[in-house]
C-alpha cells in the first residue's frame, strides 16, 4: 500500500498516487513568564514543544501569544528572550530541546 519514493525530498507513493511529506523537526522548550503575564498565566514556567520552523522573533511571539490567548493586552508591550538575550522581530535563530524563552511584560516600580 505504502512505497518509499525519496526519503529525502519527502515523496511517497500512496496506493500509486505520489503524495509529498513535510518533514516537521518538534523541540521542547522551557516558557518562563515575569511580572503580569505570570499573573495572567497563573504559573511561572511551562514546558513547550514547538516546531523548529520558528525562526525569527516574529513568528516565536506569533506562537507564543496565539498559544495563551490570555497573554495578548500585552502582545504588544512585552518583549521576548531566548536563553537570556532579547529577541527583536527580525532576530533570526535555530530552537534547540532545552532552550528557555522567556515573556517580559513591561516592569514598573521604584
Amino acid at each position: 500500500m505504502f512505497s518509499k519514493i525519496d526519503s529525502k525530498a519527502g515523496y511517497w507513493s500512496v496506493s500509486g498516487n505520489l503524495r509529498q511529506i513535510v518533514f516537521v523537526t518538534i523541540t521542547l522548550v522551557k516558557l518562563y513568564f515575569f511580572g503580569e503575564s505570570r499573573e495572567l498565566i497563573g504559573k511561572k514556567e511551562i514546558p513547550l514543544t514547538l516546531v523548529s520552523e520558528i525562526t525569527t522573533g516574529t513568528k516565536l511571539k506569533d506562537t507564543i501569544f496565539n498559544t495563551f490567548p490570555s497573554l495578548h493586552p500585552l502582545r504588544d508591550s512585552s518583549i521576548i528572550a531566548l536563553n537570556e538575550n532579547y529577541l527583536s522581530d527580525v532576530d533570526n535563530f535555530q530552537l534547540s530541546n532545552g532552550d528557555e524563552i522567556a515573556v517580559l511584560p513591561p516592569l514598573s516600580g521604584g
